[in-house]
C-alpha cells in the first residue's frame, strides 16, 4: 500500500513538472520554438516575435533570409542603453527605440553588413526597455512619441 502510494505521489508530481515546463516554454519561447505578441505603435499593429532572453536577443534575426513574421521585438527587463549590430543579417532593417509606452528614436533603412568591412552599430537615443526590428521601410509611419502598446 505504501508503495503504491508513493508511486502516486510521484506521478504527480511528475506530471507537474512536465506540464509546467510545457507552459514556460509556451509562454517564453525556446530557441526552437518562438513566443509571439500583438503590439500595437501608433495606429500600426504587428505580430512579432519575442526575443527576451539574452542568447534569443544575441541571435537576433541574423542567418535569417525573412524575418517569418511582422517583425522581432527585444524585451529588455529594465531601462538600458542598447546597441544593436547586423552580424550575419541578410537584409535591411528599421529599428524602433521603446521606453515607457512611447517611440523614442526610430533608425530607418539599416543596411546588412557588406562583405570586409567593419559593422556599424547602431544606439538607442536614450535606455530602452523595447526595441522593435521590422524590414526595411514597415516603419514608416512611425515616430518619435507614437504610443506603444504590448498583447500576449
Amino acid at each position: 500500500m505504501k508503495r503504491s502510494l508513493l508511486i502516486l505521489a510521484l506521478s504527480i508530481v511528475l506530471c507537474g513538472v512536465v506540464i509546467l515546463g510545457v507552459w514556460k516554454q509556451k509562454s517564453s519561447g525556446t530557441a526552437s520554438t518562438p513566443a509571439y505578441a500583438d503590439i500595437n505603435i501608433g495606429s500600426q499593429v504587428f505580430r512579432v516575435e519575442l526575443a527576451r532572453t539574452e542568447a534569443r536577443r544575441e541571435l537576433g534575426l541574423s542567418h535569417r533570409d525573412a524575418i517569418g513574421s511582422d517583425g522581432m521585438l527585444f524585451v529588455f527587463s529594465e531601462p538600458q542603453q542598447a546597441t544593436f549590430w547586423m552580424k550575419d543579417m541578410r537584409f535591411a532593417l528599421d529599428m524602433v527605440w521603446i521606453d515607457e509606452g512611447l517611440v523614442t528614436g526610430v533608425s530607418r533603412d539599416v543596411p546588412p553588413p557588406v562583405d570586409g568591412h567593419e559593422l556599424e552599430t547602431r544606439e538607442s537615443p536614450s535606455p530602452v526597455t523595447y526595441v522593435l526590428e521590422v524590414p526595411a521601410g514597415d516603419a514608416s509611419g512611425i515616430s518619435v512619441g507614437d504610443s506603444f502598446t504590448l498583447s500576449y
